[in-house]
C-alpha cells in the first residue's frame, strides 16, 4: 500500500487557511483521503466512540454490511474480524472508519465532498 503524504498546512495567527492554498490537496485523483491519529490506545478508541455514540445526525454502525446498533464499547468492533464500518457526517462530509487497528485511528472520505465553503 503507497501513502501519499501531503505537505502539512498550518494555521498561524488564529486565521483560517486560504481555500486557494489547500484546494489541490482534495482534487479528485480516484481515491479517498485518510485522516490518522498515530500511536492510539483502546483507551483513545472510546473516547473517540463515546462522542460518537452521542453525535448528531447519528453515526451508523455496519458489519459485514449490515447495519447495527452502536454497542456501547469499541471492543466488538476492533476485534470483529467481519469488517466494522462507522460512517458519520462533519457537516456535509462523510467521514468512515473501518477499524484496522487499534494503534491508530483512520478515516477515509470522498475529497470531492470538500469544497471551498465547507
Amino acid at each position: 500500500m503507497a501513502y501519499a503524504m501531503l505537505e502539512p498546512k498550518f494555521i498561524e495567527n488564529g486565521s483560517c487557511m486560504n481555500w486557494e492554498q489547500i484546494a489541490s490537496d482534495f482534487a479528485w485523483d480516484g481515491s479517498w483521503r485518510d485522516i490518522y491519529v498515530l500511536n492510539t490506545s483502546e483507551a483513545d478508541w472510546q473516547g473517540v466512540w463515546d462522542i460518537l455514540l452521542e453525535w448528531t445526525p447519528p453515526a451508523s454502525f455496519s458489519v459485514s454490511g449490515k447495519i447495527e446498533s452502536m454497542p456501547l464499547g469499541i471492543e466488538a468492533a476492533l476485534k470483529s474480524e467481519t469488517g466494522s464500518l462507522l460512517s458519520f457526517y462533519v457537516g456535509p462530509i462523510q467521514l468512515a472508519c473501518h477499524f484496522f487497528s487499534a494503534v491508530e485511528i483512520e478515516f477515509d472520505f470522498d475529497p470531492r465532498q470538500v469544497s471551498g465553503g465547507t
